[in-house]
């Protein structure tokens, strides 16, 4: 008896084993066409992941495969255009543009989820891990494959920095003439949607009030800041002259320009602290 026990025990556990080793959880796959959802994609740009819709050209009731290459994929960085570079999620390598996987399983038709109407659809996902530094970017994509609808295998894929949405930060300015021959870091903070502050990190300064347009703001010219016995005033600079002015900087994904200079110092005496010209620019640290 003992003995036949222990058969049965043996017998159940090889037959647990053989059912567990045996199950296969890859999905059917049939033959339907795959497309892209649209052919142009516009977004803002504000965030690291990003998505690309493909879809069945009908309501399958098995699912599809879909494969995607990149084209081209630029970004423009204070103006510059430059080439993006990609890697698939597991390349330890730098990147500018991941993919989570080229591949992707689009599930077969779901009256539910999908409606009477509706195709079954996926994305696929890519990171820009760099996206605060650009401006704007351009990509091509092209889906590939056997079963790719060739009329609609190509997507455009743009997004662009919304205005007046980088101004706070902080930022590294090498002026065009520095007492100190060396640069200055400046940040600016947002108190509220029309008012930000504008100063060095050196608490000595001081901050001063700023109002904002669009991605343009204006620092003050009736606040002053008392600096080693002198009220300190900002205003614009050609370089050569104190501008009647308000110091205009435009702000970008990449930094800020100095739209009419700035001079920072005694108006009494043009004695400046510091003095920058148009166009000078401070990058986003």
């Amino acid at each position: 008896m003992k003995y036949i026990k222990s058969l049965l025990v043996v017998i159940s556990l090889l037959t647990l084993t053989f059912s567990c080793t045996k199950r296969d959880f890859t999905p059917e796959v049939g033959n339907t066409k795959v497309q892209f959802a649209t052919e142009r994609i516009d977004i803002t740009l504000n965030g690291d992941f990003h998505y690309v819709p493909v879809q069945m050209v009908e309501q399958a009731t098995t699912s599809a495969t879909a494969e995607i290459e990149l084209v081209s994929a630029k970004a423009v960085i204070d103006g510059q255009e430059i080439d993006l570079v990609e890697r698939e999620k597991n390349d330890t390598l730098a990147a500018d543009i991941i993919f989570t996987s080229k591949k992707i399983y689009i599930a077969p038709y779901d009256s539910v989820k999908h409606g009477v109407d509706g195709l079954p659809e996926a994305n696929f996902e890519f990171r820009l891990p760099n996206y605060k530094q650009y401006q704007s970017i351009s990509i091509s994509f092209k889906l590939v494959g056997d079963n790719v609808v060739a009329e609609k295998s190509t997507l455009s894929y743009n997004a662009e920095k919304a205005a007046g949405g980088t101004i706070e930060g902080a930022y590294a300015l090498t002026c065009s003439i520095w007492p100190d021959s060396g640069p200055i870091d400046v940040k600016i903070t947002k108190v509220s949607d029309e008012l930000y502050r504008f100063g060095y990190f050196d608490p000595d300064n001081g901050d001063v009030d700023c109002t904002v347009d669009g991605s343009t703001i204006y620092l003050s010219t009736s606040q002053f800041i008392t600096y080693d016995g002198k009220d300190l005033y900002y205003r614009g600079c050609d370089g050569s002259s104190i501008l009647d002015q308000a110091v205009a900087i435009t702000v970008d994904a990449g930094g800020f320009t100095l739209d009419n200079g700035m001079f920072f110092g005694d108006l009494s005496t043009g004695s400046g602290y510091v003095i920058a010209v148009p166009g000078d620019r401070a990058t986003r640290k």
